[in-house]
């Protein structure tokens, strides 16, 4: 049987994105004819059942199919390469045995496996590294003995123009959500929001936001929005502390509510419990990490779960996000900082239940035949097996 060495650049358990997305795609990589070993960082003390039960609850998966390899974190910086160099002791020497293939998110384990040990690997980027990693980056991706995933086909055009390399052995995979969602009927959706203590009752239509609060992503849009339309509840879930409290004092309108940050299963309830979900990205967008804007090439997993929700969604119209998204198919795509466009979106929303019924079903569909981990999964394991 095949054994997937997954090495992940991730701290268990997380708020960030990275550890969502891996999480969700071990699982889906576990219910196939595989065996799964996932290495990162855990930032809590005591076993590891203690962490999976956590980790089950948070993300409302099971996780009893994978092999755990975490290490204790010594310190807080340099956490990749702590990991690579944690993975590199663990399995250097299976690496040479066929059936054990190591699939790596972590630059440094891919960059000792491949151009070092000169091993066949599979290594996913989501970014364009700059200084010292930039060369490890141009390296691995040169590599004939590496097989590239990346998550949209912007990335691998943008990859290639800026090392002036040919990344031949390339695979686009889009990031996902989690298969076999079922939607809400629209009877159940009030009764949803009431469960979190969410008052609905003056209002006539409910908006949501779920993600992070950093530069870019367009929560100023929103805040724009409510000011202009009264009647319409705006939900922000997300954010980390400080971002919460700087927002917080920039809003005075009570049809705006901050939720804060909520664990990745309720977060998806409640998506499929608004009336209309919201994805006002600009055209540059922070990760949380100085000189880091994806905005080019983002593959952003709330969109996935957005379509997943069977509630229309409104997002900013970036080149990017069309390799997904099409106005007036599966989504409303309005120009990214144009507060009126975004009203007249969300009024013919409102007034037009045939096209929200629409937009959701083609993008649900979407969701269900492709846009899932587990048929992200089959695809890897495809790779795997070449």
């Amino acid at each position: 049987m095949l054994k997937v060495h997954y090495i992940s650049p991730s701290i268990f358990p997380s708020k960030a994105a990275n550890s969502v997305h891996v999480i969700h795609q071990v699982c889906a990589l576990s219910k196939l004819n595989l065996i799964v070993y996932l290495y990162g960082a855990k930032n809590i003390k005591g076993s590891n059942r203690k962490l999976i039960s956590r980790l089950e609850k948070e993300y409302g998966v099971s996780l009893k199919n994978i092999n755990f390899k975490l290490m204790p974190l010594f310190f807080m910086k340099a956490i990749n390469l702590q990991i690579a160099i944690f993975s590199i002791f663990s399995l250097t020497f299976l690496s040479f045995f066929k059936m054990h293939k190591i699939y790596s998110r972590n630059l440094y384990a891919a960059f000792f496996f491949n151009s070092i040990l000169r091993r066949e690997i599979v290594f996913e980027t989501h970014q364009i590294e700059s200084g010292i990693n930039a060369i490890l980056q141009k390296n691995i991706l040169a590599s004939n003995k590496v097989k590239v995933v990346l998550i949209t086909k912007k990335l691998h055009e943008i990859l290639e123009e800026h090392f002036n390399i040919k990344i031949n052995n390339n695979f686009i995979l889009s990031d996902a959500a989690p298969e076999g969602i079922i939607p809400l009927e629209l009877s159940q959706k009030r009764r949803a929001l009431d469960e979190y203590n969410i008052k609905t009752t003056n209002y006539k239509y409910v908006c949501g936001y779920f993600g992070h609060l950093y530069e870019g992503r367009g929560i100023e849009v929103i805040i724009s929005m409510a000011k202009k339309s009264p009647a319409v509840l705006y939900l922000i879930f997300g954010g980390n502390d400080e971002d919460i409290f700087r927002l917080q004092g920039q809003i005075k309108n009570k049809n705006i509510k901050i939720m804060g940050h909520v664990d990745n299963v309720v977060a998806r309830k409640i998506m499929s419990s608004v009336d209309c979900l919201l994805m006002p990205y600009q055209k540059k967008v922070s990760i949380g990490q100085k000189g880091h804007d994806t905005g080019r090439w983002m593959s952003p997993m709330k969109m996935f779960e957005y379509m997943a929700s069977s509630n229309p969604i409104i997002s900013s119209d970036l080149p990017v996000l069309r390799e997904v998204l099409k106005n007036n198919i599966n989504a409303l795509l309005v120009g990214c900082d144009n507060i009126d466009q975004w009203l007249v979106a969300l009024d013919r929303l409102i007034k037009d239940k045939c096209l929200s019924d629409s937009l959701s079903a083609n993008a649900f569909k979407e969701y269900d035949e492709t846009y899932n981990w587990l048929f992200r999964a089959k695809r890897i394991e495809k790779i795997l097996r070449k």
